[in-house]
Parts: structure tokens; C-alpha cells; sequence
């Protein structure tokens, strides 16, 4: 697992309040854990990570994992 993923699936399980052993593929916005709550938990922490705000239209498009890698990614390579 990259270190890219790791960050994400740490990043989300403290958002979710859980345990990063607790995220799989399955975890997605909508599901037991991730409510709209933790979703601006992890937007905040995604922002304070970054050091930059997300704009609407990136906040909306994060529903999974590989959401949160894609945006972490996209930051390193910038």
C-alpha cells in the first residue's frame, strides 16, 4: 500500500471515528459511519493537510477512498 493510501485511510477513519483497519473498498459516503458529519470532518481535515481550501465542486465529488488518493495525489504532483 503506497503511502498515499495510507494517508487517505488515516485521514478517514479519523473522520469516521474508527479504526483504519475498519475502511475497505466498501466504505463509501452514505454508509454506517460516514454521514454528512464526518464528511465535513474530513473535508476539514483534507483542507488542513493540504493547507488549502477545497472548493465546492471537489467537496461534492469525494464519495470514497480512492477519492481522497486522487486528491492527496493530485496535491503531491503540483
Amino acid at each position: 500500500m503506497s503511502d498515499i493510501s495510507l494517508q487517505a485511510m488515516q485521514l478517514l477513519a479519523t473522520a469516521l471515528s474508527i479504526e483504519a483497519s475498519d475502511i475497505d473498498s466498501s466504505t463509501m459516503l452514505g454508509t454506517t459511519y460516514w454521514d454528512s458529519l464526518a464528511h465535513m470532518r474530513l473535508i476539514l481535515l483534507l483542507e488542513e493537510t493540504l493547507g488549502y481550501e477545497l472548493g465546492p465542486e471537489m467537496i461534492v465529488s469525494i464519495f470514497r477512498l480512492s477519492d481522497i488518493e486522487a486528491i492527496l495525489n493530485d496535491a503531491q504532483i503540483s
